[in-house]
């Protein structure tokens, strides 16, 4: 079985809070949220935060006075106020983010997250920047997780080869393992290093992984003898595939 790689961020939660005479202005101070959009920071700056780094705290504040502003203008009558714990441990929320806003460096498209889940539209994001923003953590490949990754797009980006090349690495194939993008990259990179060796010019549709040529490209091979150098690595080569696929391991 295939398992997901599932992706969170967190939702920083208020301590305290001071408001106006405003009744329809509901606080849940026992969950610390308020009314309106929230606040979500990133899991570099969660674990610098929960480190004691100055810094982070300091970044979060800025972004405090932020949210604090853009609550203010949403709801003018309220008198709100808000402010976070000295100590960091709980006072957060693990929150899902589809893993189709990633880039390769585990970074957020936000623009992605918002238009896919309607809490985060208007959110304040403090401390994203594109690269380790969320936290991972493997777990079962389903849509409530928001880890599911579509065979039909890696065969649309990287070919069908890449695909299955990559399902026989994972290992044997009765035992569970994690998907992880960053894998069907590298072994999209070695199909292109194989396929040059025995090929010159365009290697094939950058698109989408097809070893297909698109006019220039040339087979380099040779009608010669093999050598017996030669015919050694060959045999070793089919001993070991024929000994793979009767393990049914790759």
């Amino acid at each position: 079985m295939i398992q997901g790689k599932s992706a969170h961020i967190y939702r920083l939660l208020f301590t305290s809070f001071s408001s106006g005479e405003d009744e329809t202005f509901e606080i849940d101070e026992r969950e610390g949220r308020v009314p309106g959009p929230s606040m979500f920071i990133s899991s570099s700056l969660k674990n610098a935060w929960y480190s004691g780094d100055k810094a982070a705290r300091e970044q979060i504040e800025r972004g405090l006075d932020e949210h604090q502003e853009k609550l203010r203008q949403k709801f003018p009558e309220a008198g709100l106020s808000l402010s976070i714990s000295d100590s960091p441990f709980g006072y957060t929320q693990s929150i899902l983010v589809d893993i189709g806003g990633l880039n390769e460096h585990d970074g957020l498209d936000l623009n992605v997250i918002e238009a896919s889940n309607s809490d985060f539209v208007g959110a304040t994001f403090t401390g994203f920047t594109g690269h380790e923003d969320v936290s991972r953590e493997v777990e079962k490949m389903s849509k409530s997780k928001l880890n599911v990754v579509n065979p039909d797009d890696i065969i649309a980006r990287y070919g069908a080869d890449t695909l299955r090349l990559y399902e026989m690495f994972l290992g044997p194939l009765e035992q569970s393992k994690p998907w992880d993008t960053h894998g069907i990259e590298g072994t999209y990179r070695f199909l292109r290093k194989f396929w040059n060796l025995f090929h010159t010019g365009n290697a094939g549709n950058e698109g989408n992984g097809d070893n297909e040529g698109n006019g220039d490209n040339v087979v380099n091979v040779s009608d010669e003898e093999p050598t017996k150098a030669e015919l050694k690595v060959l045999h070793a080569t089919l001993k070991k595939v024929e000994e793979d696929i009767e393990r049914m391991s790759f």
